[in-house]
């Protein structure tokens, strides 16, 4: 090999020592700046509209409240949604399903669109809708009930029909309440019919 070629061949490997390393620098960085962020499988992002709504409101998600009468009757009131009314014990509810769970296991079951529990006076008003049922065979409707949480009073907001054992029976409110002559420590309830009451008799 001539010294001329000697030569050539001695500038071609240091121009590779310095230009090699320098391009694969360069490939390297484009690969940072032009990478996009890979995709969380299962995310999900609130936008601007969600994070304003939690931002300007108070929500409780399934709120419960319960009660307990002195000869040991259950009542509960859980709901999906829940949200304070002012500064006070007030709460706005939507979705509620209500219980009342006796010592004898009677149970009546509530279902109302809505409802405002005050947990200070132990008391619901259930509105959008009201559907009542007892394990005595009793299902109700009505626009709206009154529901006491420390004691067995439900009643309702205005007229409402009813279809049991006996039949169809229409009438202008209803009040369950615990019968007088029944033990206290194992009540019996009953269901009391007023205003223009109409009974479709079924044998």
């Amino acid at each position: 090999m001539s010294a001329r070629s000697d030569l050539w061949y001695a500038r071609l490997v240091t121009t590779a020592k310095i230009t090699l390393p320098l391009t694969s620098l360069a490939i390297l960085s484009s690969l940072f700046l032009f990478a996009k962020p890979p995709k969380m499988a299962g995310s999900s992002f609130l936008n601007s509209a969600d994070l304003s709504d939690y931002a300007q409101h108070e929500r409780i998600s399934r709120p419960r409240f319960a009660g307990m009468t002195p000869n040991g009757t259950a009542i509960q009131i859980s709901a999906e949604i829940g949200a304070p009314v002012g500064n006070g014990p007030k709460f706005k509810t939507e979705d509620l399903i209500a219980n009342i769970d006796t010592p004898k296991d009677v149970n009546v079951r509530v279902v109302a669109k809505y409802g405002i529990v005050d947990s200070m006076n132990m008391v619901a008003e259930l509105s959008g809708g009201t559907s009542l049922v007892t394990t005595s065979g009793w299902r109700a409707e009505t626009e709206g009930l009154d529901f006491a949480l420390d004691k067995i009073d439900v009643t309702s907001r205005g007229a409402i029909r009813a279809e049991g054992p006996i039949g169809l029976l229409q009438a202008g409110s209803m009040t369950l309440r615990s019968s007088p002559d029944s033990p206290k420590d194992a009540p019996e309830l009953v269901l009391i019919f007023q205003g223009g009451v109409k009974l479709i008799y079924t044998p």
